[in-house]
C-alpha cells in the first residue's frame, strides 16, 4: 500500500490557495481557506490510528458571497466554479479521493449555507445588501408655495371643496399601480415632485382635483394655477409660439397660355406656388382688362390647392374667358388685353399680393 506523504499534500495545498489567492484578489467577495487536521473520532478510526497512510487533510472554503440590489436591479456577485481546481490539484498527488459540493442557482440565496462531503467542506455566507435610494422630499417652503397657488388661483368655492377632501384624505392613483393619500398640501407637494413637464403636472392636478370635484359644478383648473405649482417645483414652463408677422412667399405665379383663342375654347390655367410659416389660408385672384371703364370685363376667384401642404403648396385653377369678354373698349385695349392679379393670405391675417401677369385673348 502506497503511503501519501503529509508534507507533499501540505505543499500542494498551499498551490491551491495560492491559485484561490489570486481569483480572491479580482473578486468582489473574498475565501478564507483553513487547513486542519485530522478530527475523525478516533474510536471508528482505532485500528488505523497508527498509519500514516490514512492519514487525511480536511479543508474547510468559507465564503461570503454578495448579492447587491440597486433600485431593484439585482447584482450577483458570485463565485467561479473553484471546485474543479480543487479537485484537479489534489488527484495529482495520488489515488486519494476529493469531493467537493458547488452550489446552484437554486442553493444561493438562503442566508447561512453548509456544504460538506468527505473531505473538503464549504461554509459560505450570503451578504444581501439593498441600499435605499434617496427620495426627493417637498420642503415647507414648496409646500407652502403651493397652498397659495391653489388659493390665490381656485375660486372660495373650489379651494374650500380641495381644504376639505385634505381633511378625509384624497387617495389618487398619480403614478399608475401606486396609490397614495393626500392629506395636505406637503402630501400634494410630495405627489408632484417627480413630475418634470407642465402637461403631467396639469394632468396630475385634475387628477387630483376630480376626486372632489362635483359633476354638476366640477372645479376649475387654471393655466395659471398650473404655471403658478410649476413655478414651485422647478418644472419648466411651455414657450409660447414666436408670433408670425410674415407674409406668404410666392414662389411662382403664371398664367398660360399667353395667346388663348376664344373661338378655340378661351381657357386659361393660372397657377401660384406660395410658401407661408403657418399656414396658407386663401389664394384669390381676378381677371380684368387692362383698360377698365366702359364696357370693362371684371371676375374673381380662388385658387385651390393640388399637390403641397399649407406651408409649401401649388394652388391652381382654369379660367375661360365668357363672351362679354369680347365687348371690352376697344379704343383702348386693341389687343383684348387682359391683366391677371390677386392676393394670397395666411391663417394670422398676413397677407401678399400676387405679381401681375397678363394674356391676350384672340377672337
Amino acid at each position: 500500500m502506497s503511503k501519501i506523504d503529509s508534507t507533499k499534500i501540505n505543499a500542494s495545498f498551499l498551490a491551491i490557495v495560492l491559485i484561490v489567492g489570486t481569483f480572491v484578489a479580482i473578486s468582489p467577495s473574498f475565501i478564507d481557506v483553513e487547513a486542519f487536521g485530522d478530527k475523525r473520532d478516533n474510536y471508528k478510526h482505532k485500528d488505523n490510528r497508527h498509519d500514516k497512510s490514512k492519514s487525511v487533510i480536511v479543508k474547510k472554503f468559507v465564503c461570503n458571497q454578495n448579492n447587491i440590489d440597486v433600485g431593484g436591479i439585482g447584482i450577483d456577485l458570485q463565485r467561479g466554479d473553484i471546485s474543479s481546481t480543487l479537485t484537479e490539484g489534489q488527484t495529482q498527488e495520488g489515488n486519494q479521493e476529493v469531493s467537493t459540493n458547488s452550489m446552484g442557482n437554486d442553493e444561493r440565496n438562503q442566508g447561512y449555507q453548509k456544504h460538506d462531503n468527505k473531505d473538503i467542506v464549504f461554509v459560505c455566507i450570503n451578504n444581501n445588501i439593498s441600499p435605499e435610494l434617496p427620495v426627493e422630499e417637498c420642503t415647507e417652503a414648496e409646500a407652502n408655495a403651493i397652498e397659495v397657488c391653489f388659493e390665490e388661483n381656485m375660486s372660495p368655492r373650489d379651494f374650500g371643496l380641495l381644504t376639505n377632501a385634505l381633511g378625509n384624505g384624497i387617495t389618487v392613483e398619480i403614478e399608475e399601480g401606486n396609490s397614495v393619500t393626500l392629506n395636505s398640501f406637503a402630501d400634494i407637494c410630495k405627489a408632484l415632485k417627480g413630475i418634470t413637464t407642465w402637461e403631467q403636472l396639469f394632468t396630475a392636478v385634475l387628477i387630483i382635483t376630480d376626486e372632489f370635484s362635483d359633476p354638476t359644478a366640477p372645479v376649475a383648473i387654471s393655466n395659471d394655477l398650473i404655471d403658478c405649482i410649476a413655478k414651485a417645483l422647478g418644472i419648466p414652463l411651455p414657450q409660447p409660439p414666436i408670433p408670425d408677422t410674415e407674409a406668404p412667399n410666392v414662389l411662382s405665379f403664371t398664367a398660360e397660355p399667353f395667346r388663348v383663342s376664344f373661338s378655340g375654347g378661351g381657357t386659361i390655367t393660372i397657377t401660384a406656388h406660395v410658401t407661408d410659416a403657418t399656414g396658407v389660408q386663401r389664394v384669390g385672384v381676378f381677371v380684368q382688362d387692362e383698360c377698365g371703364g366702359s364696357p370693362g370685363f371684371f371676375q374673381s376667384f380662388e385658387l385651390s390647392r393640388t399637390s403641397g401642404t399649407s406651408t409649401d403648396g401649388t394652388y391652381q385653377a382654369s379660367f375661360t374667358f365668357p363672351e362679354s369678354a369680347l365687348n371690352v373698349n376697344h379704343f383702348c385695349n386693341t389687343n383684348l388685353a387682359f391683366q391677371i392679379g390677386g392676393i394670397v393670405s395666411d391663417i394670422l391675417g398676413n397677407g401678399r399680393g400676387l405679381p401681375l401677369t397678363g394674356v391676350i385673348l384672340e377672337p
